[in-house]
């Protein structure tokens, strides 16, 4: 039996294996490897590289896609109020330095030596046109109980707009999808019905959605297209 959306569609799509996925990819005619890691692990970022040319050659494209998040606040546990202690499914907390870390470690660091690696790499090989693509965040300006995931997310788009400027002459380009609210099994009938309130075009984002403006990023249609910052949000930024 379906489940409809919220907590308990979200939780069963989260116990699909990496597996469910590739074969979903193979059976759609591509090609695809497992590989598990640790991003919080400079070390494991080359050999994420080395994996990947032995089984498929050269990497022309990059996607920053892995990401960390939990919900945090500037507000002392002591003085959380019992409505801001909750939100979804998500226990709120004080900042702390280990889930600070965690954020910056995985969402900022890792892409950004991601970037570097995949630059050294490209240059060595004397290519001549690439693209990386790094998935941000709607609300990198701030907001309430996502304080630390929010700044990660900022300065990863900050990176990728230096990265731009500097690796354009070498036919890098590189470009940021901020995604908005998308249905991932988690936004159940009510949480629909206030988010649509901010949604201009009136329904929720699915994941088809952020994937075609990532295919688009990612061809020689966006050939004269970086730096950008794209919101695949229904218009509700």
């Amino acid at each position: 039996m379906a489940c409809d959306p919220g907590p308990e569609l979200y939780y069963k799509n989260q116990t699909k294996s990496a597996e469910f996925l590739a074969e979903e990819i193979r059976s759609n005619g591509g090609q695809v490897s497992i590989c598990e890691s640790d991003l919080s692990d400079p070390d494991m970022i080359p050999m994420l590289f080395d994996k990947a040319e032995e089984l498929f050659g050269q990497v022309d494209i990059l996607v920053n896609n892995a990401s960390y998040y939990k919900t945090d606040t500037f507000i002392p546990d002591a003085y959380l109020e019992t409505k801001d202690s909750k939100y979804g499914r998500f226990n709120i907390s004080a900042i702390k330095e280990k889930t600070y870390l965690r954020h910056f470690d995985i969402n900022t660091r890792a892409a950004a030596l991601l970037i570097a690696e995949y630059t050294r790499r490209f240059l060595d090989k004397g290519l001549s046109e690439g693209s990386i693509l790094n998935i941000s965040a709607e609300n990198t300006l701030g907001a309430k109980r996502d304080i630390t995931y929010n700044a990660s997310k900022a300065a990863l788009e900050s990176y990728s707009r230096t990265a731009a400027a500097e690796l354009a002459r070498f036919g890098i380009r590189v470009n940021v999808i901020a995604p908005g609210a998308v249905q991932t099994g988690w936004i159940n009938t009510d949480a629909e019905r206030k988010i649509l309130k901010r949604i201009p075009l009136k329904r929720l984002g699915k994941p088809e959605d952020i994937s075609a403006c990532a295919l688009f990023l990612c061809s020689e249609k966006a050939s004269w297209i970086t730096g950008q910052v794209i919101g695949v949000n229904g218009g509700s930024s």
